[in-house]
């Protein structure tokens, strides 16, 4: 269970050094300028996004590996809220990623504008009062007016291809110090596929994430299997990880994500409880 445990504490050292990260300084790729507000609103879209990930990821962090044990209490590993969880938490982050991880900043804008008009063209079809749903179309036609683009043409970016792109970047566009060599775009799709699967009720991910054991009498049921799910996991606080950094790089912080991370560090360690039944 330690790849679970290091996972779950990642999640917890990253959920933490957002809070503390603060808004964007002025000179850097997010922070204001001397006329205007700069690209703070893509810095809020995008910690959004990596609170939406962390949000998820520490629901599972709670249920594998509590802050606190209880000796009575038995935890339950079950394979598609795990997955499930994972695979939000992926999409969540992949988006950040996605936004902060070009090294031109007309490029980053252009990828934050087409997820805003993305989610609010979704707004819009969400909209249950027919004022609201006008006004949002008069809105997103104005947008797309500005742009050159009307809403045939518009195609929303897919949340499989900013999965990708994220892995690409870990796996060989990142700094060398921060690169993760195994993170493959085809490895991690087949990864996102499966949580997806289990999140909507297919069968394949229960089958090929599962162990078949056999009680007495031949009867057979299967159990999850938990170095499968760990992987799975595992590219969920990978993403997490990477969108935070990114985050504080781009808003001019980099000189204090050291700080930071102690800082998240000591808040760990001061509310863990040590476990003194390890040899029961």
């Amino acid at each position: 269970m330690m790849p679970w445990i290091e996972a779950a504490q990642g999640v917890r050292l990253n959920a933490y050094a957002l809070e503390l990260l603060g808004p964007p300084l002025a000179g850097s790729l997010l922070g204001p300028t001397d006329d205007s507000a700069g690209l703070q609103n893509m810095a809020a879209w995008c910690r959004g996004y990596l609170e939406s990930a962390a949000d998820h990821m520490m629901l599972w962090s709670d249920h594998v590996a509590p802050l606190k044990f209880h000796l009575e209490a038995t935890i339950v590993h079950t394979l598609r809220p795990s997955l499930t969880l994972a695979r939000a938490a992926m999409e969540s982050a992949a988006q950040a990623i996605w936004i902060l991880s070009p090294a031109e900043p007309i490029e980053s804008a252009r990828r934050y504008i087409m997820l805003g008009l993305a989610d609010l063209t979704e707004q819009m079809k969400a909209a249950d009062q027919p004022d609201e749903k006008l006004r949002l179309r008069h809105t997103l036609n104005e947008c797309f007016e500005t742009l050159g683009l009307t809403a045939r043409t518009f195609k929303a970016p897919r949340y499989i291809d900013m999965v990708r792109a994220a892995s690409t970047f870990l796996g060989q566009d990142a700094e060398e110090q921060a690169q993760q060599p195994w993170m493959d775009p085809d490895r991690v799709e087949r990864l996102w596929r499966s949580a997806a699967g289990a999140a909507h009720g297919k069968q394949w991910p229960e089958q090929e994430y599962s162990n078949v054991e056999e009680e007495p009498g031949g009867i057979e049921y299967l159990v999850p299997n938990h170095i499968a799910m760990a992987e799975i996991v595992d590219v969920a606080e990978k993403f997490l990880s990477a969108g935070v950094i990114l985050l504080a790089i781009r808003s001019g912080r980099r000189d204090e994500w050291q700080s930071l991370w102690d800082t998240a560090t000591a808040r760990l360690e001061a509310e863990i409880t040590p476990r003194t039944d390890h040899d029961k």
